[in-house]
C-alpha cells in the first residue's frame, strides 16, 4: 500500500537565523542564510526513507528571510518571486542529487480570488498529479501569486501544505521546525518541555515572530488542526536533530503529534 505524504520544511529548518544588511545580500551571499548541509541531510534521509516504505510524496518549504525580508523591501509584487525562487533553485538542485524532483512555482499555478477568500490550486493540483504519476515528487514554495481580479496576494508553504493535504486527502502530514515543539520557546526558555501531544496553540506560551509574515509557529499550528480534524495523521519535528526526518517519513512519532479535541 502506497502512503500519501504531504511534507513542509519551514524556513527556519532551511535557513540561518540571520537578517541580511540589504535584500541583495541575500542572493550575493547564500551561504550566509542557507543551511546547505542541512538540506543535503534532508534529501538523503527522505531518500532512505522511500526505500524503506511506499510513498507518493508532495514537498514545500518555507521562504523565511527570502520571502519576508523581501516583502519588507519591495511590498507584496511580483518583485519579491526571484528572491523565493531563489532559495528554492538551491534547494531542489540539492534534492535531485537524490530524488526525481521537480519545481513547480506556485505563482504560475495558483490565485487568490479575494472575493471567495480562497487560494485556487486546481491548475496546480493538476500539475501535481502528473509529476507524482511520472514518478516525481513535486517541490513548492511559499511565494506571491496574482490576486482575482486584480493585485498581488502572499501564498506560504504552510497554506499550500494545507490545502495540498486536504485536496489530495493524504494519510499523513509532515511539518519540520528547527527546534522541538515545546510548552515554550526552547530558544528563550532553558525549562522548556518537549510535547509528545498537542491539541491547541493555546496551550504554548509562543508568539509570532517578528518578521514572519504569515503567523510564525502559532500558524502553522493552526493549520495543521484543519488538516488533523480532515482525518490526516499530523506531526511537527525538529528537523534539525539528525535522522528525525527518516524517523517520520516511515512512520515513527518522532516529534508532536497534533491532536485537536472536537466536541461534537
Amino acid at each position: 500500500m502506497t502512503t500519501k505524504v504531504v511534507v513542509k520544511f519551514g524556513g527556519s529548518s532551511i535557513t540561518f537565523e540571520k537578517k541580511p544588511k540589504n535584500i541583495e545580500e541575500l542572493i550575493e551571499r547564500p551561504e550566509n542564510f542557507i543551511r546547505y548541509d542541512e538540506i543535503r541531510r534532508y534529501a538523503k534521509e527522505m531518500s532512505m526513507a522511500l526505500k524503506k516504505r511506499k510513498m507518493t510524496l508532495v514537498v514545500f518549504h518555507g521562504v523565511k528571510q527570502y520571502g519576508h525580508i523581501a516583502v519588507d523591501y519591495l511590498g507584496v509584487n511580483p518583485k519579491v518571486r526571484k528572491y523565493c525562487k531563489f532559495l528554492s533553485d538551491i534547494f531542489v538542485e540539492i534534492f535531485r542529487n537524490f530524488l526525481p524532483v521537480e519545481q513547480v512555482d506556485l505563482s504560475k499555478y495558483c490565485q487568490w480570488n479575494e472575493k471567495l477568500k480562497i487560494f485556487e490550486m486546481w491548475d496546480y493540483l493538476s500539475k501535481v498529479q502528473q509529476i507524482v504519476k511520472s514518478g516525481g515528487i513535486p517541490v513548492s514554495f511559499g511565494t506571491v501569486v496574482n490576486k482575482i481580479p486584480s493585485g498581488y496576494a502572499i501564498i506560504s508553504g504552510d497554506d499550500a501544505f494545507l490545502y495540498t493535504g486536504l485536496m489530495m486527502r493524504v494519510q499523513e502530514g509532515l511539518m519540520y521546525t528547527d527546534v522541538p515543539i515545546c510548552n515554550k520557546n526552547p530558544k528563550k526558555y532553558k525549562d522548556a518541555k518537549p510535547l509528545k501531544i498537542l491539541h491547541s496553540h493555546k496551550d504554548l506560551m509562543i508568539d509570532i515572530e517578528s518578521f514572519d509574515k504569515t503567523g510564525g509557529l502559532i500558524g502553522k499550528i493552526k493549520k495543521m488542526k484543519i488538516l488533523a480534524i480532515s482525518g490526516t495523521k499530523c506531526q511537527i519535528v525538529n528537523a534539525l536533530k539528525a535522522k528525525n526526518v527518516y524517523k517520520s517519513l516511515i512512520g515513527k512519532r518522532v516529534g508532536t503529534i497534533i491532536s485537536p479535541k472536537i466536541k461534537l
